[in-house]
């Protein structure tokens, strides 16, 4: 019968005793060993011939991987490798805030060996890998939300701002009010020009609004026709277009070009709900053709008339005693020229006739 024990004698030796009975005469295992009564975990061995085969087998030898986080959050972790075995590199958790990790390097700087995530490494040496960084970019997407135009894309690096930018989208019958984080104007509203700082991946909606145009006509005076576009519901003031008309004053606006519809002034305001067109309401300005006696008998009389007309001077029936009637001047000593019944005079102002007389001749 054969029995090997195996005993570790140092660290890195292990010794088998190979125990071959002599002429066993039974199977009995005490025929060979019996129990020490002092120890009972050991066996005394008798009636044998022991041959001992020592193995001296060699300790592995082990190198450690480190990982360091290079700036990144995270310990750095060691991991023992047995020489001449294959590691294969590993996402270790390391984290910083707008940056991802691109793999490993022998360098701190990166200028040493590249190892990627999932690459195997034979291991022969204590190696050091430091994880490399790359900020992070992203993607500012502008849409059109139903208007006309390209979905435009812009990359951004972490951190940076970014000019919130006319994209030149267009919808009919509508305006560019803004852009937002939410496709129904919820979210975060950014104007044109207003500064994001980017710090994931956003999409800015356009968001409209519907608008109406208010129409200013001249409605004969001078001046072109302006229009003001206005957010459907909105309070609109009523402008000054600077409409000028010969000989007439402006008195408003109204709906009906004949004045017969709602009449507005300037800076009243209106709730603008629909397309609308105000015309320049105009009133002949008066002035006043005033006859004057000049010493004559009769009394001074005031004609109103409208200017740019064509007035014809009139006879008012002045007498005086001892003269005859020779017509009108704008003066009173007849410098100013003469007028004769009849005649027509265009009035662009307040004008004054004075009778002008001259003696009777007596013969």
């Amino acid at each position: 019968m054969t029995r090997t024990l195996l005993l570790t004698l140092a660290v890195g030796l292990i010794v088998a005793f190979t125990v071959l009975a002599a002429a066993p005469t039974s199977t009995d295992f005490s025929t060979f060993y019996e129990l020490d009564a002092n120890s009972p975990d050991v066996y005394r061995v008798y009636n044998v011939r022991v041959e001992v085969e020592v193995v001296v087998v060699p300790a592995p030898v082990y190198y450690t991987v480190t990982y360091e986080p290079n700036g990144g959050a995270g310990s750095a972790v060691s991991i023992p490798v047995e020489s001449g075995s294959e590691h294969i590199v590993a996402d270790q958790g390391f984290s910083w805030y707008g940056y991802r990790v691109t793999g490993f390097n022998t360098e701190i700087n990166g200028a040493g060996m590249p190892f990627h995530i999932g690459q195997e490494i034979l291991v022969t040496a204590d190696i050091t890998l430091y994880a490399q960084w790359s900020q992070m970019i992203y993607t500012v997407t502008y849409e059109p939300n139903g208007g006309t135009g390209s979905v435009t894309d812009v990359a951004v690096k972490h951190g940076r701002k970014l000019i919130v930018a006319d994209q030149n989208f267009n919808r009919p019958g509508h305006a560019l009010r803004e852009y937002n984080t939410k496709a129904d104007g919820m979210g975060t509203a950014y104007a044109i020009g207003d500064e994001l700082t980017v710090i994931e991946n956003i999409t800015l909606y356009a968001i409209w609004v519907e608008m109406f145009t208010v129409t200013y006509d001249p409605n004969g005076g001078a001046g072109t026709t302006v229009y003001a576009f206005v957010e459907s519901g909105s309070v609109y003031i009523v402008d000054n277009v600077g409409f000028r008309r010969a000989g007439y004053y402006f008195t408003g606006y109204n709906t009906e070009i004949n004045g017969a519809g709602l009449p507005f002034q300037i800076g009243q305001e209106i709730l603008v709900t629909a397309d609308m067109t105000l015309y320049a309401q105009w009133e002949r300005v008066m002035y006043t053709v005033t006859y004057h006696p000049n010493g004559g008998a009769g009394s001074t009389v005031r004609i109103p008339v409208e200017s740019g007309s064509e007035y014809t001077v009139d006879d008012q029936g002045y007498i005086r005693a001892g003269y005859r009637f020779d017509g009108y001047s704008y003066s009173d000593n007849g410098a100013g020229g003469r007028f004769k019944i009849g005649d027509k005079i265009t009035i662009t102002g307040n004008v004054v006739l004075y009778a002008q007389w001259a003696p009777n001749i007596i013969s």
